[in-house]
């Protein structure tokens, strides 16, 4: 398949789908500015500080995030609020989620939920729903995840934050995009872009124009899936956000390899590498590779699809892409196929199938077993190839 950070057709390239930013951020200010301002803060100042602190360690150190997590329950307590319990739990649950452990996550999600609810700030309460939806997700809670990011929608109108209700709207569409419910997505990535016009919310629109064009083009619809990776690319310059324009290079040469100019095609994708590797996006880079190599496959320039599908492979184990690393062995193995080297095909199968229960999108395993079919019957094994095939 063409790379994309959330494939879906066989044999095809990956198309970015860019991630939504998480709404709580780390602590803007050094965590010897926090250490020293606790010292004589009090009550909610103290659980607010202590909360800025264990976000602080999120990715530096979890275990001492839930340590100060922790200790900002245990001066909420103290301070009686339903409003700073509500966020200790929700600290506690995000401290927790950094070190995957999801259900203890849920749990503390729950009861922030509970405080909030009795607070009833809206802002907080969506906030609350969010995270669930986020924890639902890594649960594999297909409906519990839908249903937390509707609530999160319904709580961020009633705050008046339609950013937040569109992004809610939009991490809907990825749960339908997730299951392959492509018209489904769209439904919710409409809603999403909808709130987003009405609002003048220029700094999402980009994303969302990509999210469309990549709906579009999984449900064969080249036109507008060239329309509005036209538009994302229009915001993406506008804003002279490198990252953007890679992936929008990305997409837009996804279509015009569809559409046979090849040419053209590699042209884009030599594109989005360089932004890529301007910018060090190991993601992108892979992806990139990725796609050069499935290009060249084309053509059946093989030894070129090999090296790059090579590079491209390297770089996502490295970085723990294992979804985009199955995929280009997928793409190895194929290429092998074509040039009826078996022994190779089948060392790259052999890998790739080792690896199917750690991969989250189900056509990337579809793939593996109809090209594992594919090999058994070269090899004349028809029970085998049976036994695989999709």
């Amino acid at each position: 398949m063409r790379s994309n950070n959330i494939k879906i057709l066989l044999n095809l390239i990956v198309i970015f789908y860019l991630p939504i930013a998480g709404f709580t951020q780390q602590p803007s200010i050094s965590i010897d500015s926090l250490r020293l301002q606790l010292n004589n803060a009090k009550g909610i100042e103290k659980v607010n500080i202590l909360i800025d602190i264990s976000k602080y360690y999120w990715d530096v150190n979890p275990d001492s995030s839930v340590i100060y997590a922790e200790k900002s329950l245990k001066e909420a307590k103290a301070d009686g609020s339903d409003d700073a319990i509500g966020d200790a739990y929700n600290a506690l649950g995000n401290a927790y989620s950094s070190k995957y452990q999801n259900e203890t996550a849920l749990n503390y999600y729950l009861k922030s939920l509970e405080f909030r609810e009795l607070n009833g700030n809206p802002l907080k309460i969506g906030n609350s729903y969010h995270n669930l939806g986020l924890v639902y997700r890594e649960l594999k809670q297909f409906n519990l995840a839908v249903s937390s990011h509707t609530k999160a929608a319904d709580y961020y109108e009633k705050a008046k934050r339609y950013d937040l209700q569109s992004i809610s709207y939009n991490r809907i569409a990825s749960l339908y995009n997730q299951i392959n419910d492509k018209n489904k997505a769209l439904e919710y990535a409409f809603k999403a872009l909808n709130i987003v016009n009405e609002n003048n919310i220029d700094e999402l629109k980009a994303n969302l124009y990509n999210l469309i064009g990549s709906l579009n083009r999984d449900l064969k619809n080249l036109e507008l899936a060239e329309k509005y990776y036209t538009l994302a690319f229009k915001e993406w310059e506008k804003s002279k956000n490198i990252s953007g324009l890679s992936t929008a290079y990305n997409n837009l040469g996804i279509i015009l390899d569809e559409k046979g100019d090849l040419q053209k095609a590699l042209e884009y994708y030599t594109k989005s590498l360089e932004f890529a590797t301007q910018q060090r996006d190991s993601s992108g880079i892979a992806t990139a590779y990725n796609n050069i190599g499935f290009l060249y496959a084309r053509i059946k320039q093989f030894d070129k699809a090999l090296m790059s599908y090579q590079k491209s492979y390297e770089i996502s184990v490295k970085t723990n892409g294992v979804d985009a690393a199955h995929n280009t062995l997928n793409n190895i193995a194929s290429t092998y196929l074509k040039q009826n080297n078996l022994e190779k095909a089948s060392e790259a199968l052999n890998k790739a199938l080792r690896n199917i229960p750690n991969v989250v999108d189900q056509a990337y395993k579809q793939e593996t077993y109809q090209l594992l079919s594919d090999l058994y019957s070269k090899k004349g094994d028809y029970r085998n190839a049976y036994h695989y095939k999709c």
